[in-house]
């Protein structure tokens, strides 16, 4: 697919995952890699252009090798159910909760003597590595996901949903 009859139809809906891989198609030249000029906030389908810089890259990246590590040491050896999954982020969330209760702030970071590092920052970490190690397992492209509720959340009245907690 080229970037003229995405400039004609106006839709990138049939983008494969390498076209998406570019900023803005619409009037990107691949063989120069130069743009139309736009202002970023104009960009009809991404507000911003060019090939995606390495930070933007990285957070796909890093799901797909927290994935490949936690299969590299055995942790999806054996089926896991959704269930359990679920249950491992609750385990790490509540780790987090212990050192809060041991008086630990959430910036404080130890290590025990086998060099493993501990606090509430690096538990709050493992909750997250379990999260991406599960969308890299069901193929969930978790960067589009947070965006995607980001996007909305920010639509939603102050204090949605009524509730006292």
């Amino acid at each position: 697919m080229t970037a003229e009859k995405y400039i004609k139809n106006g839709s990138d809906e049939n983008l494969s995952l390498s076209d998406q891989e570019y900023g803005c198609i619409f009037d990107w030249n691949p063989e120069t890699d130069e743009h139309c000029g736009r202002d970023d906030y104009e960009c009809a389908r991404c507000k911003y252009y060019g090939p995606l810089t390495e930070k933007e890259r990285s957070f796909s990246d890093l799901v797909k090798e927290v994935h490949e590590n936690a299969v590299a040491h055995g942790f999806w050896s054996d089926a896991r159910s959704f269930g359990e999954i679920i249950a491992l982020c609750h385990s790490e969330l509540s780790e987090a909760l212990e050192e809060h209760r041991k008086g630990k702030s959430p910036d404080e970071v130890y290590y025990r003597e086998d060099g493993k590092p501990e606090g509430i920052g690096t538990e709050l970490a493992d909750v997250v590595i379990r999260i991406m190690d599960y969308c890299g397992h069901a193929r969930i492209d978790l960067q589009k996901m947070i965006e995607m509720k980001h996007e909305f959340n920010k639509t939603r009245p102050y204090k949605h949903g009524g509730k006292v907690i």
